[in-house]
């Protein structure tokens, strides 16, 4: 079964080269990839971003497993699929999570491509990463034995690739503060250089959302994504997320 998302246009040969990983038994689930066209600004941010993504799942499905699909193209063997709650955010994550779980591994096959636009501007983004992010916490909370220590193929790329980024926004928060205090508490130079830094990332990464300059981009998309991390679990764990895909009016322009 191959799942896909409106807002994407596949790559001729796209399914055909999902399709070629299931001749190996061991495989139950197999995950194309995205590219975007290229744009200036916080939207080629968020591509390296993707590619950045791309790279980790590819070297996780070398190990053993990529932990989650890319929703926009993914495929899974039929008797390794199973109805899904209803309120379920992530069926991406969710789904490779219980092909992991049924003994198979969930695979990346890099040349299945799925051409798709990336979120106009910050805060849709930003939007869409809480919404992802919280999903994070609902899968997790719904597969626990994921994460436990050597009780599965994939938990230490769970822990590493998954669950610190969710914790990355605090343990910023956390080292800021501890900084801060160093630097009053008699610290020195190194104690001072360090709040001074964090403090011009976070000043310049003000600017990229303004100015548009690459590099300011990077660090706006940066604290855009960490803003997102931090935000994610108020709203799981208040029950205020959707389990709608808030894509809008996207246009996707290319040469499928």
């Amino acid at each position: 079964i191959v799942f896909t998302d409106a807002s994407g246009l596949l790559r001729r040969n796209a399914v055909r080269a999902l399709m070629s990983n299931f001749a190996d038994e061991d495989v139950g689930c197999v995950s194309g990839v995205i590219r975007s066209p290229g744009r200036p600004g916080v939207d080629r941010s968020m591509g390296l971003y993707r590619r950045h993504e791309n790279f980790l799942r590819r070297c996780e499905s070398r190990i053993h497993s990529s932990v989650g699909a890319t929703g926009a193209l993914f495929a899974v063997r039929r008797e390794l699929v199973r109805p899904l709650e209803p309120d379920t955010i992530l069926d991406d994550l969710a789904i490779p999570l219980e092909v992991i779980r049924r003994g198979r591994r969930a695979v990346i096959e890099p040349e299945a491509v799925c051409l798709e636009q990336e979120a106009t501007g910050g805060s849709r983004e930003f939007m869409r990463k809480v919404r992802t992010l919280a999903g994070n916490y609902q899968a997790f909370s719904r597969a626990p034995g994921v994460l436990v220590p050597f009780a599965g193929p994939v938990w230490l790329m769970a822990l590493s690739h998954k669950i610190l980024r969710l914790l990355s926004p605090f343990l910023l928060v956390a080292f800021g503060v501890l900084s801060a205090i160093w630097a009053a508490g008699g610290g020195g130079t190194v104690a001072v250089a360090l709040v001074l830094t964090q403090a011009a990332v976070y000043g310049l990464a003000a600017c990229g959302a303004v100015l548009q300059r690459t590099v300011l981009c990077h660090l706006y998309t940066f604290v855009v994504l960490q803003a997102a991390a931090a935000a994610a679990p108020f709203k799981f764990f208040l029950r205020r997320t959707s389990v709608l895909w808030p894509c809008g009016s996207v246009e996707v322009k290319g040469n499928a």
